[in-house]
């Protein structure tokens, strides 16, 4: 069905309980000084799998179904919002949020997505009541914890992945093992965003639906950033702990090093044939989060004229080794044998896409599925050879608890 739209820009702060209601909600994306909100009750989009190459042109039918009225001097694109899962066979799930607000420092701009005049007008009342005070968050007090796998168990997946690494064929994998919490009062998207926020100020902080969950986060690592034809990506492999000596360890360190060098290889090399010109340093820097470092590279491009959307570039290096691994398909699979839960959304790809084939997507980390009361967590480590086990489950553990700490206090004693 035809959809008609509008929008008008107000320069002054963002109101509060617009964000509160985007997070609790809606949609909510936030980096760089930029807060995209979804308001109101979104369609669903179901959206092909990344790897079937349709992906993008489904989302671009959906988008040019929108007609403006006015306001084309002011023109914010409508956007689609989605979480796409880890596998890239998986098929995902978009959301058109009939409100949809663009903040930055110099004030917003909504556009109003409808069906007729009428439908615009209601919106019009619906942004009204969203004004209205926020109520407090609370923080709950953590009641369980249960590790899946343990920490023994992740050890001997680790141990198997190298073995494998043996035979030859495989020289990088991903595993991760996941935290499930249960809490004293429901957990308020909200309240864990804004400690999220508060904590690492520098990462894309991201608030979707998810299948009988909310999924949130505080994304470190861009995956794939399209702006007309300038393309970036920021891909993050190789940890240690944050401690005085960071740069020393991180930086001298050769299983760090082969695992970052595994991941920006792979990752320029999927990506040359998709633009005209890529510059990819040749040396990684430093990227410093509250309790790790990683190594990072940032790659930067230009697609030619024409060239391929965000979507498209996506479905061509997702999933990346910083997640998967090298080959990608034979890691996918080990790590489908070895973990004892599928990722579903973790791992994956959250962002956004308009119809001129810009978007944002990063990767879905460093994030949380909340249902009332329960939480569940996921953090992974890159397994090379010459990786530790117990080093290697040392570093699920301080990935988790970067994400815990956000959630409910006490996470630390249990884990």
């Amino acid at each position: 069905m035809q959809q008609v739209a509008r929008h008008y820009k107000v320069d002054a702060p963002l109101p509060p309980a617009w964000r509160s209601a985007a997070i609790r909600r809606g949609t909510f994306h936030a980096s760089d000084g930029h807060v995209l909100l979804g308001l109101g009750d979104p369609v669903t989009v179901p959206l092909p799998a990344l790897s079937s190459g349709q992906t993008s042109a489904a989302v671009a039918e959906v988008l040019a179904g929108i007609e403006f009225l006015e306001g084309a001097g002011l023109r914010s694109p409508p956007r689609i919002h989605a979480a796409l899962p880890f596998h890239p066979d998986a098929p995902g799930i978009g959301y058109l949020s009939p409100i949809q607000v663009h903040a930055d420092a110099d004030g917003f701009l909504v556009t109003l997505i409808g069906h007729d005049l009428d439908e615009l007008d209601r919106l019009d009342e619906a942004l009204e009541s969203l004004s209205e005070a926020d109520p407090p968050v609370v923080l709950p007090t953590l009641v369980a914890l249960e590790q899946v796998p343990s920490s023994s168990r992740y050890e001997q997946m680790v141990r198997t992945a190298l073995e494998q690494m043996g035979h030859g064929g495989l020289d990088k994998v991903v595993l991760s093992r996941s935290v499930v919490i249960d809490a004293d009062a429901d957990l308020d998207p909200v309240a864990v965003i804004d400690r999220m926020l508060e904590r690492e100020p520098t990462c894309t902080l991201f608030s979707l639906p998810a299948p009988g969950s909310r999924f949130v986060g505080a994304s470190p690592e861009l995956l794939i950033m399209r702006r007309g034809r300038q393309i970036r990506s920021h891909p993050l492999a190789g940890t240690i702990a944050r401690t005085e000596d960071d740069l020393t360890g991180l930086v001298q360190s050769l299983k760090n090093s082969e695992e970052h060098r595994l991941v920006v290889e792979d990752l320029a090399t999927r990506l040359h044939g998709l633009v005209e010109h890529l510059e990819v340093p040749l040396t990684p820097e430093v990227v410093t989060l509250r309790a790790v470092c990683h190594l990072g590279t940032e790659i930067s491009g230009v697609i030619r004229s024409g060239g391929p959307t965000a979507l498209d570039l996506l479905a061509a290096i997702h999933p990346t080794p910083a997640i998967g691994g090298v080959p990608t398909r034979r890691a996918v699979d080990l790590i489908g044998e070895l973990e004892p839960s599928e990722r579903g959304l973790f791992g994956g790809a959250v962002g956004w896409a308009d119809e001129a084939g810009d978007g944002d997507w990063v990767l879905g980390i460093r994030g949380a599925l909340l249902a009332g009361s329960t939480a569940v967590v996921r953090a992974g480590a890159g397994i090379v050879r010459g990786s530790e086990p117990p080093d290697e489950a040392r570093e699920t553990r301080i990935k988790l608890l970067s994400i815990l700490d956000a959630l409910a206090p006490g996470c630390a004693a249990l884990l």
